[in-house]
């Protein structure tokens, strides 16, 4: 029933129709429970997207540590912090730091695991791998890196650049965390970095390596950080028991807010979280463990609205400190262009997209993917207009791809792409036409633009071209207007 409701309130905030009830900030689980019990109380992000600054009504990162640290602080020995991948790339501060400020504020709030996300790909495994090569002056997380079911194409080997899983050491118990991503999310990254590698079967990773933690490290209990939301998955997962058995999930990828306890026969729920997206919540999910009997008598999982309470909550001054190492960096976000000259929508400012990159390049066609527009929307009229605001707009590095195919080539892809064909011009099935698009799309070859000729690849990437665009329309009108 519990499992019913929650997926009529994933339905309904998927709408934006809903209303928000939120708990009071002094409304916590109790610490103490019966003698010979402990609560362990684990605390998730997941799709941060480099949201952290308190701005367009997201709370910021110094907010959420202060949250989180007066958790722990209530119950050191039981709490852990997780997240589900994704939490870099999406702002202008975030991506031009190649992550590493938000890798800062995750170590100073003391994350304890974190699963890949297909996000995390986006600058290379290169960029990922710096994170982890023990050198103190470009950032190093200290939590590790899980990703159990990403092995090398060439090989069949784990990769070196995530673990499978980690043990944690809570009130006298060993805690397992294993880390995976969606199968299917190869799909999700520029062909060319993820070509070496496979992401194998989520499930069978997961049943591997929770068979692993509970008879060769003797784990008490196993959690899953899995960055992909199937809730055929966790009902497989709830499925399992004896060795098997999974204590917890913290979902990711999709961006939906939902919290519940999936049913299992004869045995306490499975709680599963996913916190939707850009830190506006923080999952919550709290295991009550007896130690005579071996096992968890209690569950419970929500999720705990933080951009709702920013009034209540202060920033962490540590957190505004690793800030200030950064401010050359906010200063380019914060570059001001003009302001907005009417209210901006996604779906206008995709097609406006569209055109900026087939006019900026001199094309006759333009293509590019629809999820390479993301969020800042809407901007309303007379909003400043800044190199942040448009990063949030396009945040991927996406570069610009010259190549010339048909008329009836392009044709085939006008409904499959984002796409804007020159004013006045019809397109004949023979003719060739100069067609401007960007690597992610270019490299899949189901769009078949790898069919044209004469191909440059550049390192011009489409969102310093909608920055010029954005320039030259505010020079022109004296706002901006699409």
């Amino acid at each position: 029933m519990k499992k019913i409701i929650s997926l009529i309130t994933i339905f309904i905030l998927s709408l934006g129709l809903f209303a928000c009830v939120i708990k009071p900030l002094d409304e916590d689980p109790p610490v103490k429970v019966r003698e010979g019990e402990v609560l362990i109380s684990m605390y998730s992000l997941n799709d941060l997207h480099g949201a952290i600054f308190e701005e367009n009504g997201e709370p910021g990162i110094a907010k959420i540590s202060t949250y989180i640290k007066d958790k722990r602080a209530k119950n050191e020995e039981g709490t852990l912090v997780f997240s589900s991948g994704d939490m870099f790339q999406g702002t202008a501060v975030s991506s031009l730091t190649k992550g590493r400020i938000v890798v800062d504020a995750m170590n100073e709030i003391g994350f304890d695991a974190m699963s890949i996300g297909n996000h995390e790909f986006d600058w290379g495994v290169s960029e990922i791998e710096k994170f982890l090569d023990k050198d103190e002056t470009n950032t190093e997380m200290n939590f590790p890196l899980l990703g159990a079911n990403i092995v090398e194409k060439a090989t069949g080997d784990a990769v070196s650049f995530t673990e499978p899983y980690t043990i944690l050491e809570k009130a006298g118990l060993k805690i397992g965390v294993i880390g995976a991503i969606g199968d299917y999310q190869e799909t999700s990254i520029l062909t060319s970095i993820v070509a070496p590698y496979e992401f194998t079967d989520t499930y069978a990773a997961l049943l591997k390596y929770t068979k692993i933690l509970r008879l060769d490290e003797e784990c008490d209990l196993v959690i899953a950080l899995v960055h992909d939301d199937t809730s055929n998955l966790n009902e497989q997962l709830a499925s399992l028991t004896g060795n098997e058995r999974i204590d917890a999930i913290f979902n990711g990828h999709t961006h939906w807010y939902y919290a519940y306890e999936e049913s299992r026969d004869g045995d306490v729920a499975l709680p599963v979280v996913q916190s939707g997206s850009n830190g506006n919540y923080v999952g919550e999910i709290n295991l009550t463990y007896n130690y005579d009997s071996k096992k968890v008598v209690s569950v419970s999982a929500e999720n705990v609205n933080i951009a709702f309470r920013t009034d209540d909550i202060d920033d962490d001054p540590k957190i505004i400190e690793i800030f200030e190492n950064y401010q050359s960096f906010i200063d380019i976000a914060n570059e001001s262009f003009g302001t907005a000259g009417m209210t901006i929508n996604k779906g206008d400012f995709t097609q406006w997209a569209a055109r900026a990159l087939q006019e900026e390049n001199r094309a006759d066609v333009s293509f590019f993917n629809s999820g390479g527009i993301r969020s800042g929307f809407p901007l309303y009229v007379d909003s400043e207009v800044t190199y942040g605001s448009i990063f949030k707009m396009m945040p991927f590095d996406n570069k610009i791809v010259i190549t010339y195919l048909s008329g009836a080539q392009i044709k085939a892809q006008l409904d499959n792409l984002v796409s804007h064909v020159k004013d006045g011009l019809e397109l004949e099935d023979d003719e060739i036409y100069k067609v401007a698009t960007i690597d992610y799309v270019y490299e899949k070859t189901s769009y078949r633009l790898q069919e044209g000729t004469d191909t440059v690849l550049s390192d011009i990437l489409f969102r310093d071209k909608l920055v010029e665009a954005v320039k030259s329309n505010i020079d022109k009108n004296g706002n901006w207007i699409i």
